[in-house]
């Protein structure tokens, strides 16, 4: 499990970097550089989130653990090509249902005092989210830094812990 959450706690640094440096980069529809660098971000993000839920799962409860899995789940649904299925694009469903879920395992975090600027970070990054969708470009860059840069400080605090237990 050790070794799980220090590749989590890379994959984190990797896709938190990767995700602030794409909140600058103008999207271009069917740019196939593009959607590489998105779902390359999205995988990291997802394997680090696993590792970062390892490390902190026996401290967030029972509430945080299901905000965990619902997070992982929806992550998962928006790696690779987007889809729009019935009426629903999956793209911006699965995103929404993240950082929803996201806020709430934050919030679980917050409440076990554990990965705390991270946990702060993600719930601003909810926060802009929310003011982006009247439009705003400023609030879905900053939600995208904000999101960013809590998985790359995760990351990092997770890495010497997990490298020095194993």
């Amino acid at each position: 499990m050790r070794r799980f959450v220090a590749l989590g706690a890379v994959a984190a640094m990797v896709g938190g970097a990767l995700r602030i440096v794409s909140a600058f980069v103008p999207y271009a529809a069917d740019a196939a550089w593009l959607e590489a660098l998105y779902g390359v971000i999205d995988g990291a993000l997802l394997l680090g989130l696993f590792g970062i839920g390892l490390s902190a799962v026996d401290r967030i409860g029972r509430v945080g653990f299901a905000c965990l899995v619902v997070a992982l789940v929806a992550l998962a649904s928006i790696v690779g090509p987007d889809a729009t299925v019935f009426g629903v694009d999956f793209y911006w469903a699965g995103a929404g249902v993240f950082v929803l879920a996201l806020a709430g395992l934050a919030s679980a975090l917050l409440l076990a005092r554990t990965l705390m600027l991270p946990a702060m970070l993600w719930l601003a990054s909810a926060a802009a989210g929310a003011l982006s969708a009247t439009g705003s470009t400023t609030a879905f860059t900053i939600a995208g830094v904000a999101l960013g840069a809590g998985f790359l400080l995760a990351g990092a605090a997770l890495r010497p812990t997990a490298a020095a237990a194993g």
